[in-house]
C-alpha cells in the first residue's frame, strides 16, 4: 500500500490525507497477520514520516499542533479499529476506509445545505422564473457533485445513488445524472476478489472446479462483481458473482454514516426527514449481503413462473454458492432500457413494456413477494423460446412474430406483502377500474388510516393528478394535511413498510414502462386483470361495493372489454404498419 510524500500532502491538504498513519500502521498488521513479519518491519520504518507529514501538512507553525492532534487522533483510530477487527487485516482496513467517504460525503452535504440554503434566501419568489432558474442550477451542480462522490466513495454509495436514481419523486436531473450508476461501476482487481474466490471454494482449486475463469469482471455492481467462467464438469458457461472484500464491515460504517448525515439534514431542516429511506437501504442491504437468500428468491420465483415463456430467471448452482458467491446460468439478453437495441431485434416497445407491467403486477397482486431492485441494469430483454403460435397471435403478429421474454437477475432483496395487504391492495385496484373512489378511501382508510384514505387512491390511481388545475391540487393538500416534504415522509410512516416499499417499486416500473411507450390505460388494465385475479386466490371480506355479485361481474366485463379494445389497437397498428412497409 504506498505512502503519501510530504510534497503531495502539502498541495492536496484533504481530510483523507491524515490516514497515512493509519495506512501504515493497517500495512503492518497486514503483513504481521500473514506471518511476514520482516516486511511487517519495514512497513513501521515509515511511521515517523507518516507522523510528521500529517502533523506538517498545512506548513503553518501556528496551526502546526492542529495536525499533531489530527496524526495522534487517526493513528489511535486505526489501533483500536485494528483491535477491534479480532486481528483481521481485511476488516480493519475496510473500516478504517470509511474516514475518508464519511469526510467526503460530509463535505457534500455541507456544501448542498450552503448552496441551496442561498438560493432559498436570495429569491423570497418561489413562483418566480428566476427561483426556477437558480434552483435547477443549483440542482445541476450538486447532481454532478454527488455522482463524483458516489463514484469516489464506491459500495453502499453507488447502492444509494441506483436507489435516488429510479425515485419518480426526486428531481429529473438527479435521476438523469445518477442512472449511469446502474450497471456502470468500476470493478475490482481480480487479485482482491481472488481471495474470496478460494475462500468460498474451500479445499477445491479454482482450477479444478472451473475450466475457464475470466479474470477480467464483465458486470459490476455496489456490492459485488461478475465473471465469466466455464464449468470443468460439463463444460456449461456460468456467471459467478463475487462479494468484495470486507463489504460487511464497509456497510455497516457507512450506514451509520447515512443516519447521523440525515439526522443533522433533518435537525437543520425540520421538513426533511429522510429517516425513512436510511431504513429502507439498511433492510434491503442486510437481506442482499448474503447470497444464499439470494439464491433461494431465485429458485422460488423460477418455481413460480415454471412453465412460463415471458420470463425466465437464471439457474442456480446451490453446490458452488455460498454467503459470498454465486454461481449462475450465464444468459444474455438487451437492457429494458434500451429501445434502439429492442426494435433491431424486431419486438415492439409498448409489448416489452406491458410484459413488464404484466410481470410486476402478478408478483404483486397474485404472489405478493415482489422483487425489490427492477433497474434496468437487472432485467434483461431476449426472444422468447419458438413455439407454435394460436391462430389470434398470428393474426396479431404474423407468423415470423416473435414475443420478448423478460430476463430477471439479481434476487437479493424481495418485498413481502403478507396475504392481508396483498388481497386489500387487490381491492383498491378493482375499485379503480370500476371507478368508485368512496370504495377505494375504505380500502385505503383500511390499511392506513384517513389521512392514507384520502391521498393513497390519488397517488395510485393512473392519471388521477395529472388534469386537475393548481387550485385543485392546492385545495387537495389542504385537505389532506400534506403541505410539504415533512408531511410526506409522516404520511409514509403510516403505511405497512412493505406496502411503501412496494409503491417504490411500482413507481421504477411505471415509468420505465412509460418510456417504452405504454399509456396509463395499460396500466390501469394490467393491474386491474391481475388485482381481479388475485382476489380469486385467497379468502376475502370484501369492501364497499365490491361485496355485490353484480358489481364483481361488472368489474370482470369492464376488464374483458379493455382487453378486447387493447387487442384491436395493436391488430391496427400492426396492420398499418404492413401496409406502409408494403
Amino acid at each position: 500500500m504506498p505512502i503519501a510524500t510530504s510534497e503531495t500532502l502539502k498541495k492536496q491538504a484533504k481530510p483523507s490525507q491524515f490516514v497515512s498513519m493509519s495506512h501504515v500502521l493497517l500495512r503492518a498488521w497486514s503483513f504481521r497477520s500473514l506471518g511476514n513479519h520482516t516486511s511487517a518491519q519495514g512497513a513501521l520504518t515509515h511511521l515517523p514520516q507518516a507522523f510528521s507529514t500529517a502533523a506538517d501538512v498545512t506548513g503553518k507553525p501556528g496551526v502546526r499542533w492542529l495536525g499533531y492532534i489530527a496524526a495522534v487522533f487517526t493513528g489511535g483510530s486505526a489501533i483500536s479499529l485494528v483491535i477491534a477487527s479480532g486481528g483481521d487485516a481485511t476488516q480493519a482496513r475496510s473500516i478504517l476506509a470509511a474516514v475518508p467517504r464519511t469526510c467526503n460525503a460530509l463535505v457534500w452535504v455541507a456544501k448542498s445545505m450552503l448552496d441551496y440554503s442561498v438560493v432559498r434566501y436570495s429569491h423570497p419568489d418561489r413562483e418566480g422564473d428566476e427561483y426556477e432558474a437558480a434552483l435547477l442550477a443549483v440542482h445541476e451542480q450538486r447532481a454532478v457533485a454527488l455522482l463524483n462522490l458516489c463514484q469516489k466513495n464506491g459500495s453502499l454509495y453507488i447502492k444509494a445513488a441506483q436507489q435516488i436514481s429510479m425515485v419518480p419523486a426526486v428531481p429529473k436531473i438527479y435521476r438523469s445524472t445518477l442512472e449511469v450508476l446502474q450497471d456502470r461501476v468500476s470493478p475490482r482487481p481480480y487479485y482482491e476478489i481472488e481471495q474470496v474466490l478460494r475462500q468460498e471454494l474451500g479445499d477445491a482449486a479454482v482450477e479444478d472446479v472451473f475450466a475457464e475463469f475470466q479474470q477480467e469482471a464483465i458486470a459490476a455492481a455496489s456490492l459485488a462483481q461478475v465473471h465469466r467462467a466455464k464449468l470443468r464438469a460439463g463444460g456449461v458457461d456460468v456467471a459467478v458473482k463475487l462479494q468484495y472484500p470486507g463489504l460487511e464491515s464497509a456497510i455497516a460504517a457507512d450506514v451509520a454514516t447515512f443516519a447521523a448525515l440525515t439526522n443533522l439534514v433533518s435537525f437543520i431542516y425540520r421538513d426533511l426527514q429522510f429517516n425513512w429511506v436510511v431504513e429502507n437501504l439498511r433492510t434491503q442491504v442486510n437481506q442482499e449481503v448474503d447470497f444464499r437468500k439470494e439464491a433461494s428468491n431465485a429458485m422460488a420465483f423460477a418455481a413460480a413462473t415454471r412453465g412460463s415463456t415471458s420470463v425466465h430467471v437464471p439457474e442456480v448452482y446451490t453446490q458452488l454458492s455460498s454467503r459470498k458467491m454465486l454461481t449462475m446460468e450465464w444468459v444474455e439478453g438487451i437492457k429494458i432500457s434500451d429501445k434502439a437495441a429492442l426494435e433491431e431485434m424486431g419486438l415492439r416497445t409498448v409489448e416489452v413494456g406491458q410484459l413488464l407491467l404484466q410481470t410486476f403486477a402478478e408478483m404483486a397482486f397474485v404472489r405478493g413477494v415482489i422483487h425489490q431492485d427492477p433497474h434496468p441494469g437487472n432485467i434483461l430483454v431476449r426472444l422468447s423460446p419458438p413455439r407454435k403460435q394460436r391462430w389470434i397471435a398470428r393474426l396479431l403478429r404474423g407468423r415470423r412474430g416473435r414475443k420478448p421474454q423478460l430476463l430477471l437477475l439479481d434476487h437479493g432483496s424481495y418485498v413481502y406483502l403478507g396475504e392481508q395487504l396483498r388481497l386489500q391492495y387487490c381491492q383498491l385496484w378493482c375499485a379503480f377500474m370500476l371507478n368508485d373512489m368512496a370504495t377505494a378511501s375504505k380500502v385505503a382508510e383500511t390499511i392506513g388510516g384517513p389521512k392514507l384514505g384520502y391521498i393513497l387512491p390519488l397517488i395510485l390511481r393512473p392519471g388521477a393528478l395529472n388534469n386537475l388545475s393548481k387550485g385543485d391540487k392546492e385545495r387537495i393538500r389542504q385537505e389532506s394535511g400534506i403541505s410539504g416534504v415533512s408531511d410526506a415522509s409522516q404520511l409514509v410512516e403510516m403505511m405497512p413498510r412493505a406496502l411503501a416499499q412496494y409503491i417504490r417499486v411500482s413507481g421504477i416500473v411505471r415509468e420505465q414502462a412509460s418510456v417504452l411507450g405504454c399509456s396509463p390505460a395499460d396500466r390501469l388494465r394490467i393491474s386491474a386483470s391481475c388485482a381481479a385475479r388475485g382476489l380469486r386466490e385467497g379468502h376475502n371480506e370484501f369492501m364497499g361495493v365490491l361485496d355485490s355479485r353484480m358489481k364483481r361481474l361488472e368489474l370482470h366485463c369492464r376488464i374483458l372489454l379493455l382487453r378486447c379494445l387493447a387487442w384491436t389497437a395493436q391488430w391496427w397498428q400492426l396492420t398499418t404498419r404492413r401496409l406502409k412497409s408494403s
